[in-house]
């Protein structure tokens, strides 16, 4: 019972913060891989997919994401949040752009 809960939860999140990225930076390319609430309700991770100057900001500006979410999700409250780059997608543009080089280079 309580996994299907925090499964909705973090589903939930997942949206609500999709849409709050969009508001709050509408001209970066800013993707929520995921999003991890702990069952006490009071902390979250998420992980962002997204450029490391977008990263630094949305770190300084947790209390603007904090405030624009409670629109989005009717909770008591919401839970801390730490955003975490998912270096899987750095890796994989990184792996991208070196075979594009690689191309290039052989023609």
């Amino acid at each position: 019972m309580q996994a299907k809960k925090l499964e909705k939860i973090n589903a939930s999140y997942t949206k609500a913060l999709s849409k709050v990225v969009l508001k709050l930076w509408p001209r970066e390319l800013i993707t929520v891989a995921d999003v991890l609430i702990d069952p006490s309700m009071r902390h979250g991770k998420v992980w962002i997919r997204s450029n490391p100057q977008v990263m630094i900001d949305m770190q300084s500006r947790k209390k603007d994401i904090n405030n624009e979410l409670t629109k989005y999700v009717s909770m008591r409250f919401v839970p801390k949040l730490e955003f975490i780059c998912d270096d899987n997608y750095i890796s994989h543009l990184d792996e991208l752009f070196d075979d594009a080089s690689v191309n290039d280079k052989k023609q």
